[in-house]
């Protein structure tokens, strides 16, 4: 998900929730008869809101929130829904007589594996994602909780070595999650 994208949703949520809780403490203050609340209400003019639907331009407002509404919402969707996943990064080796491509998703699964059989690692997964336009393989490793950090360090250190050696022209930028198991577990 893009900064800008992560932006658009947060202000909408903010917003959603400050109108829903404006909604539910209202009645609240009303109840006990807070002055601005009371003046609030009487400020609604229930007659001029009820006449609204009667008036000419109303069904034209009415359509064109809606065909805004429908295509704001599809957009929505399809921006939160998308997938922001890569696989295959052709390398800088690549010529006209041919291409070379490199898996990553398969590339990573195996570091994880590697990782997840080394002494004092209980689990390693990855994951191959667009991160704020880089691409980028996010490594979660779970330790033992009585594996020393500098240990985890060292291999993760190795890990990254490794695929650097193995991949010195992939524009693919690295991500390590180091957690530690629960103690006494």
């Amino acid at each position: 998900m893009s900064k800008a994208l992560r932006g658009i949703d947060r202000t909408i949520f903010i917003l959603l929730a400050l109108i829903l809780i404006v909604l539910g403490v209202w009645p609240v203050l009303m109840y006990f008869n807070v002055e601005f609340a009371n003046y609030l209400a009487e400020w609604v003019q229930h007659d001029v809101w009820a006449a609204v639907p009667e008036q000419s331009w109303y069904i034209y407002v009415l359509i064109a929130t809606g065909i805004l509404a429908l295509f704001f919402g599809i957009w929505m969707a399809i921006a939160n829904v998308r997938t922001y996943r890569f696989n295959g990064v052709e390398s800088a080796v690549s010529d006209d007589n041919g291409t070379i491509k490199t898996m990553f998703n398969a590339a990573g699964q195996g570091i994880a594996q590697s990782l997840a059989k080394q002494p004092g690692i209980e689990s390693a997964k990855s994951k191959v994602a667009i991160l704020e336009k880089q691409q980028t393989i996010t490594f979660t490793v779970l330790a033992n909780a009585s594996t020393e950090l500098s240990e985890v360090r060292r291999l993760v250190e190795e890990s990254e070595s490794d695929f650097r050696a193995a991949f010195p022209d992939a524009d693919v930028q690295t991500v390590y999650n180091l957690h530690f198991d629960k103690v006494g577990k």
